[in-house]
């Protein structure tokens, strides 16, 4: 993806509760598919990211972006219509591939994804974008905590 793509990005507004990531999940990565019914069943892929801090600073968002730029250089994919968070502490970083097929992104997506993020919220602040492409692209990226709901309309 090129700086250029980010133009693309919108707001994405919330019309339905999505996924809340449960109060208590340990740091790790984890993977959330869904089933013809909707109902999800989480599975943590990586264990701890780092140690964890007593509320979500620099270092814990540092930690779910180093385990998200590793992921996607090793060659993983997100999932079709599948939810991929890291958790460190609070911090949370959440990718939701709403498209049908599985996606392989280049391993600075994440960063690409932060500074947008950076430029726009501020500095490390939670939020989110929507990157769609009616054709092939259809993700969102989320820099919240635990206990916030991502990913709606899953």
């Amino acid at each position: 993806m090129q700086f250029k793509a980010l133009l693309a990005f919108l707001p994405l507004l919330a019309t339905a509760v999505g996924y809340v990531i449960p109060e208590g999940t340990p740091d790790g990565f984890y993977i959330v598919t869904f089933d013809e019914s909707g109902n999800s069943t989480t599975q943590r892929l990586i264990r701890p990211l780092s140690p964890p801090l007593a509320s979500p600073s620099k270092s814990d968002y540092n930690a779910c972006t180093t385990a998200w730029r590793n992921y996607f250089t090793a060659g993983n994919k997100v999932g079709a219509r599948s939810i991929m968070y890291a958790t460190s502490g609070q911090a949370t970083l959440a990718g939701c591939n709403y498209y049908p097929f599985a996606r392989a992104e280049p391993g600075n997506l994440v960063d690409l994804f932060n500074g947008h993020l950076d430029n726009n919220v501020g500095w490390w602040k939670t939020g989110w974008v929507h990157y769609y492409s009616w054709s092939n692209y259809d993700f969102v990226f989320a820099r919240e905590l635990v206990g916030s709901p991502i990913c709606t309309n899953m």
